[in-house]
C-alpha cells in the first residue's frame, strides 16, 4: 500500500490499515484518526527498532571478540 499517492485524499482502507499496524507496532489501541500523525508515529518506531538492532548486534559482535 502506497500512502503518499501526490495529492490523492486518504481512504478509508488506509486509515483502518494504519490503526491496525499502530495496534501491532504498539501493542494498543489508538484514539487518533489522524492519518499523517499515524503513518509518522509508526515510522519513528520502526526506525527506532532498527537503531536498536544495530546497535544490539553490534554490541553482540563486540562481546563475541
Amino acid at each position: 500500500m502506497h500512502y503518499f499517492a501526490g495529492s490523492r485524499p486518504w481512504s478509508f482502507n488506509e486509515l483502518t490499515a494504519l490503526k491496525e499496524k499502530y495496534r501491532e507496532v504498539f501493542g494498543e489501541e489508538t484514539r487518533s484518526s489522524r492519518k499523517q500523525y499515524l503513518f509518522r508515529r509508526i515510522a519513528w518506531q520502526l526506525q527506532g527498532y532498527r537503531v536498536l538492532n544495530r546497535e544490539t548486534h553490534v554490541l553482540l559482535d563486540e562481546l563475541a571478540d
